[in-house]
């Protein structure tokens, strides 16, 4: 019996999988295939050779602008080693950089079977602006080891640089014939219009590139992990680094939910920054590189341990602490615009990935996964931050950007979600292969999308990045976890009280349903769990479906309202769903005073107890002309700074800085009294004063100085007066202290 449940479970699951991947319309790829250009192509260039290839080369970005990464595959395991040069000539001279080659057995569907996954790191190497020839080799200890073809990479500049950023070339989706076999027409078709795409780009708004960022759902074949299913995956791959243009291309890859059966995209790609696993599933982990001055984090959606995704992207973020810019790369799009998964999984996993964007002051979220063009207006826990777009730039936005790319190769297209929803600047679903190009320079971010034929697919859109703030989500984060013990009581409820102002404004509110995402997850059940309101793909299941809402286009496999307080606010309710960017920036500039205006408690005592000792110097010390008093008008001087210090004191929202500032003002105050206390007298008495001294008072002892004063009250020396400051401090503090 429950092996009967687990199959109808599991073949439900196939089922959703199947029908959201049903492409709302195919004519693209289908007028490609009746096209005589494709058939001219393939003739020639799709040889059975070319299509059994899936052993090819794919270079990334390696942990720096210094640095690249190599893998690709060999029939036989040996040492590899790859031999980078300036010049063609220089190769032969070239020191070997040895890697590592990693036991497999894979085989594509022409049975080309392949032993060996070897990737290789190039660090240090990499300068600006410079023509790179490199080769590699299969086995660097062979008796003869045999070098590939010398190829050429081109680096160009570290402080200003331009990018390719694409989505789901999907090599393998086109549904056009034959999957499965030899002469697998999906696969042809997708190759030879994903190949147009990169040449067309490369030859012309996309020469400049340093890299391409791919947004996932590189190949298509995303059943159960059988050696039958895996043979398919293979000959996508093969089609997927067909073009010629990516042996001078690093991509940075993530890994879509059609990559996440098996481990083939771990054994593709040499990710930087990925050793410890974090985000992981069978098909990869999260990973990160730096570029210039922009820290990229890339991170597999399809994994939903949150405290995962976190450790790793605290770890980026430490690892280039001075990064201008942040830029975030995962698979699914939790603000796209396609249907049908921008209202349903993409939304279900907006609960645990849009958090981390906004803890993170992630600038530009880059996503795939919809197959339509999306971009989004500034997105703030939620809320749109509506600054004023009508020049196509705004300047030092709070919150992300987030864009979701079309198909590079137009192997299916969706529709659009109906109805717009609000978060959405500018969308575009036209049946076209897309590449966008982004251009990052300084204090400048603008990204640029064009059809694979070079017209505009898209408004441009620039980010300006003149200061380098903090959230406002963060900065009620820091408020809230402020001691009341350690402040004093005006100044925290001055900060408490800007902080739920940025609440209210931002309706932040805990989610728990993010917390019971991310912890009824486990990564090792390679399918549906049925203790996870989320099935394997992200749709909710059982008592967490939804009831459906056409108005909203809330589906079933939507999570229900009351699941989660984000998506409640961003899907099920909708409501005050945008906040102006000038009460956007009263709550913040409020909330940055407010915290800058705390005071330690600390620092309120340390001047309660400098006021205690300046006023017991005052009720010590005496004016006069003798040694050990004060010249006239001291005692008011000081009384002044003890007023002004009394001030501060009582002012309830007087800061740390201003506390610690009126502190060492009286120390001083006080410092120069004491020191101001006569030595000696200021008159020499006069010769019927008898020396000074009374018929009938005793002598003076021997090094005493003779003031007159029987008493002896006069002679307190400095040291004394601290003595009796101190001594006073105790019960001046009693009587005095207060909560602060």
């Amino acid at each position: 019996m429950r092996v009967a449940k687990r199959a109808a479970v599991l073949g439900l699951a196939a089922a959703l999988a199947l029908s959201s991947a049903a492409p709302a319309f195919a004519s693209f790829a289908g007028d490609t295939q009746g096209g005589s250009a494709y058939q001219s192509w393939k003739s020639a260039n799709w040889t059975a050779e070319n299509a059994a290839d899936s052993g090819r080369l794919a270079i990334a970005p390696g942990k720096t602008e210094t640095d690249l990464n190599f893998a690709w595959y060999a029939q036989q395991k040996g040492v590899p080693a790859v031999r980078i040069a300036t010049s063609r000539e220089g190769l032969a001279a070239a020191t070997p950089i040895r890697g590592t080659a990693t036991a497999i057995d894979r085989q594509n569907v022409a049975g080309v079977r392949y032993l060996a996954s070897n990737k290789v790191e190039v660090e240090g190497i990499i300068a600006p602006n410079t023509l790179y020839y490199y080769s590699y080799t299969d086995d660097v200890e062979a008796a003869a080891p045999v070098w590939s073809e010398p190829a050429t990479y081109r680096s160009h500049g570290f402080d200003s640089f331009e990018v390719l950023y694409v989505g789901d070339p999907q090599v393998g989706a086109s549904g056009s014939a034959g999957q499965g076999t030899a002469d697998d027409a999906n696969i042809a078709v997708d190759t030879y219009n994903w190949d147009k795409t990169l040449r067309y780009a490369r030859a012309n708004e996309g020469k400049n590139a340093s890299f391409m960022l791919v947004a996932g759902d590189q190949i298509d074949y995303s059943s159960a992990d059988t050696a039958e299913k895996r043979a398919i995956r293979e000959s996508e791959y093969a089609g997927y680094l067909y073009p010629e243009a990516l042996k001078g291309l690093p991509m940075a890859t993530t890994i879509g939910n059609h990559e996440s059966y098996g481990d083939d995209y771990s054994l593709h790609y040499n990710t930087p920054n990925a050793e410890d696993g974090l985000g992981a599933t069978a098909s990869g982990s999260d990973y990160y590189f730096s570029y210039g001055d922009v820290l990229f984090i890339v991170l597999n959606s399809n994994n939903r341990n949150t405290a995962e995704h976190r450790q790793l992207m605290q770890k980026a973020v430490e690892s280039h602490p001075d990064a201008k810019w942040r830029i975030a790369m995962f698979h699914h799009d939790i603000y796209g615009s396609g249907e049908p998964h921008a209202s349903v999984d993409g939304a279900n996993l907006r609960i645990l990935f849009a958090p981390l964007m906004d803890q993170f002051n992630i600038d530009v979220c880059l996503t795939g996964h919809d197959h339509s063009y999306a971009r989004t207006y500034q997105i703030l826990d939620g809320k749109v931050v509506d600054y004023d777009e009508s020049t196509g730039s705004i300047a030092d936005p709070q919150g992300t950007l987030y864009m979701s790319a079309g198909s590079a190769s137009g192997s299916k297209f969706y529709n659009l979600n109906t109805p717009k929803q609000y978060f959405v600047a500018e969308r575009n679903n036209e049946n076209k292969p897309t590449f966008s190009v982004i251009k990052m320079g300084g204090n400048r971010f603008s990204i640029s999308t064009y059809d694979y034929e070079g017209n505009q697919y898209a408004q441009p859109f620039t980010i300006v990045k003149n200061a380098d703030e903090e959230s406002l989500t963060n900065l009620i984060s820091q408020a809230r976890e402020k001691e009341a013990g350690d402040y004093t009581e005006g100044s925290y409820a001055a900060l408490q009280q800007a902080a739920d102002e940025a609440v209210a404004l931002l309706d932040t509110r805990e989610d728990p349903g993010a917390e019971a995402l991310a912890q009824a997850y486990d990564k090792n059940i390679q399918g549906d769990n049925s203790a996870d309101p989320l099935n394997y793909y992200g749709y909710a299941q059982g008592m967490y479906q939804a009831a459906a809402d056409g108005a909203l286009n809330i589906k079933a496999t939507t999570l229900k309202a009351g699941f989660s307080t984000l998506l409640d606010k961003t899907l099920h309710r909708q409501q005050n769903t945008t906040v102006s960017a000038a009460d956007l920036s009263a709550r913040y500039v409020a909330l940055t005073r407010a915290l800058d205006g705390l005071a330690l408690r600390a620092d309120a005592d340390a001047l309660q107890a400098e006021i205690a000792r300046a006023e017991a110097a005052l009720e010590a010390a005496e004016e006069g002309e003798h040694a050990g008093q004060y010249p006239a008008g001291s005692k008011a001087t000081l009384q002044a700074a003890v007023e002004a210090a009394r001030a501060v004191f009582g002012d309830q929202l007087a800061s740390s800085g201003e506390l610690t500032a009126a502190t060492e003002t009286l120390r001083a105050a006080v410092q120069a009294f004491a020191d101001g206390q006569r030595t000696e007298n200021a008159i020499p008495p006069s010769p019927d004063q008898g020396g000074g001294q009374t018929p009938d008072a005793d002598p003076p002892e021997a090094g005493q100085p003779n003031t007159g004063d029987p008493s002896g009250a006069a002679l307190l020396p400095l040291a004394g007066l601290s003595a009796l400051a101190l001594a006073g401090t105790g019960a001046c503090l009693a009587k005095r202290r207060r909560t602060r």
